[in-house]
C-alpha cells in the first residue's frame, strides 16, 4: 500500500469513527463539534486528489484546440502519460522522455499536489466570505520547497483552513480553483513537450539562458490552452496565487538559474489579469 492509499484510508477511518461517535449526539454543542470535525476530515481528504482526477485534467490539456489543431502538437501530446509521485515532497513538476519507447511523461511531485490543493483552499475561502485569507496565507508560509502530508495538515490547522468546509460553497470553489491551477501547470509542462524542449537536465545545466527562454515559451503555450478548459474561469486565480506564493518564498535576492525569477512570471500574470489579482489582494512584488 502506498503512502497516499494509507493516508486516504486513515481519513476514511476517521470519518467512520466520527459518524459512529456522533450517532447519539443530540446537544447543539455536540452537533457543532461534530460539524467542525466533519469539516476537518473533508479538508484533510481534499489534499489527496485521485489519479483519475489527474487523468481528467491532463485530458483537458490534451484536447485543447491549441493542441488538437496543430498536427505536431497533437502527435506529441498523444504520447504523454502522467506520473503521480505522491511520496516525494518536492513542490515541483516536470516533463521528460519516457524511460521506454518514444513517448513522454509529465510528473507531479506529491509536495506540489499538496501545495496546490492547500493554496486553492485558501483562495476559495477568500472568495467565499473571508477576504484577505489568500494574501495572508501566502505571506505566512515557508515551505522550503517541500511539503509533506504532515506539514500540509499542520499548516491547514495553523491557518484555520481545516474548518474551511463549514463555509457554504468552499469545497466546490476549492476544487475548481485547484483544477484550474493544476491544469495550468500541466499545460506548461505540455508546452515543453510540444515545443521540443525535453532535452535532459545536463543540457540545461550548461545553457541557463536557453532554459529560461524555454520556460517563458512554455508559459506562453500554457496561456493559449488554459482559457479553453472547463475550469478556465479559475485558471488565472490559481496560477496567480501559485506564482505569488512562490515569489514570496523566493524573495528579492534570488538569482536566475534554469528558470526565470518567480517575480517576473508573477508580474506577467498580473499585467494580463489585473482585476483577478486585485480581487485576491495580489499586487506587483515590492
Amino acid at each position: 500500500m502506498t503512502r497516499m492509499e494509507e493516508f486516504r484510508e486513515q481519513m476514511a477511518a476517521r470519518m467512520a469513527a466520527l459518524r459512529a461517535g456522533g450517532a447519539g449526539a443530540s446537544a447543539p454543542a455536540g452537533c457543532a463539534a461534530t460539524a467542525r470535525m466533519n469539516a476537518q476530515v473533508q479538508a484533510a481528504a481534499y489534499l489527496t486528489p485521485t489519479l483519475e482526477e489527474f487523468t481528467q485534467w491532463l485530458d483537458a490539456v490534451r484536447s485543447s484546440p491549441h493542441v488538437r489543431m496543430n498536427e505536431s502538437y497533437r502527435a506529441a501530446a498523444d504520447k504523454v502519460r502522467f506520473s503521480y509521485l505522491y511520496d516525494d515532497d518536492q513542490i515541483n513538476a516536470f516533463a521528460a522522455r519516457a524511460e521506454q519507447g518514444d513517448g513522454f511523461r509529465i510528473a507531479f511531485y506529491g509536495g506540489a499536489i499538496r501545495f496546490s490543493r492547500l493554496a486553492s483552499l485558501a483562495v476559495a475561502v477568500d472568495m467565499c466570505g473571508r477576504p484577505g485569507t489568500a494574501s495572508r496565507f501566502a505571506k505566512s508560509i515557508d515551505t522550503g520547497g517541500r511539503m509533506s502530508p504532515a506539514a500540509a495538515l499542520a499548516l491547514m490547522s495553523e491557518c484555520g483552513l481545516d474548518e474551511a468546509f463549514t463555509l457554504p460553497g468552499v469545497r466546490t470553489k476549492a476544487q475548481a480553483v485547484s483544477a484550474g491551477m493544476i491544469i495550468g501547470i500541466l499545460a506548461h509542462e505540455m508546452g515543453h513537450v510540444c515545443l521540443g524542449h525535453v532535452m535532459g537536465p545536463s543540457y540545461y545545466d550548461s545553457n541557463h539562458e536557453i532554459a529560461r527562454n524555454h520556460e517563458r515559451e512554455a508559459d506562453s503555450f500554457a496561456s493559449s490552452i488554459t482559457a479553453a478548459t472547463p475550469f478556465g474561469e479559475y485558471v488565472y486565480e490559481g496560477m496567480l496565487f501559485w506564482h505569488y506564493v512562490l515569489a514570496q518564498q523566493q524573495g528579492n535576492e534570488a538569482v536566475e538559474s534554469t528558470h526565470p525569477l518567480e517575480r517576473e512570471r508573477l508580474e506577467n500574470l498580473i499585467r494580463a489579469n489585473s482585476s483577478k489579482a486585485s480581487a485576491l489582494g495580489i499586487g506587483m512584488p515590492g
